[in-house]
């Protein structure tokens, strides 16, 4: 079996076990524990910028980073897809400003300014799973891989704690965060290896 075919089976089967893990307020409750170990992170207090995601389904809530983050002075900012899979990033002041969609995902309209400088950013970023050497499995477009491939400042995995595998069907083109934050740990792959 190839890689993308491994991948595309065990993605149906990480999308129902994420599922079941999200439901009665576990979300909720998980979503708060991330956010509050991302907030205290130096990495994050260091960080004038900080790049997040639109949480959709049963994704881990990060938005609550977003007003914390504001309220310290930084800039945030969320993706918008672009052709060939590449990601864009763009500043918002508020949530109300989140009026594009694209894959079913709200994102920040072309009216917002583009974030071309990530010196001294972080990049929260999500996956249906990463493996205990950082890697991640996300939804199949190769997004996060390509921006991450030319990303210099600090990515920020976040997931269940049950999402964590020993290890995770991967190419050449796959990378890996540099810190993992789950509801019950924070892993550093990069330092272990």
């Amino acid at each position: 079996m190839s890689t993308a075919q491994a991948k595309s089976e065990l993605r149906t089967e990480l999308k129902a076990k994420r599922a079941a893990l999200a439901s009665d307020g576990y979300r909720t409750t998980a979503g708060e524990t991330i956010a509050h170990k991302i907030l205290e992170l130096d990495e994050f207090l260091a960080a004038d910028t900080v790049l997040t995601f639109y949480p959709v389904g049963n994704e881990i809530d990060v938005l609550p980073i977003f007003e914390a983050a504001k309220s310290l002075g930084k800039a945030v900012a969320f993706p918008c897809s672009l052709e060939g899979g590449k990601l864009l990033f763009r500043e918002i002041n508020d949530l109300s400003e989140m009026k594009g969609i694209a894959h079913n995902i709200p994102e920040p309209t072309d009216q917002s300014v583009a974030v071309s400088d990530f010196k001294s950013s972080v990049c929260i970023t999500p996956a249906l799973a990463f493996d205990t050497d950082g890697y991640r499995i996300g939804y199949g477009g190769g997004y996060y891989d390509r921006f991450l491939s030319s990303y210099i400042g600090t990515s920020i995995g976040v997931a269940y704690d049950e999402m964590i595998c020993d290890s995770l069907p991967r190419d050449e083109y796959d990378l890996t965060v540099d810190i993992i934050i789950t509801e019950r740990r924070i892993l550093r792959p990069c330092q272990s290896k």
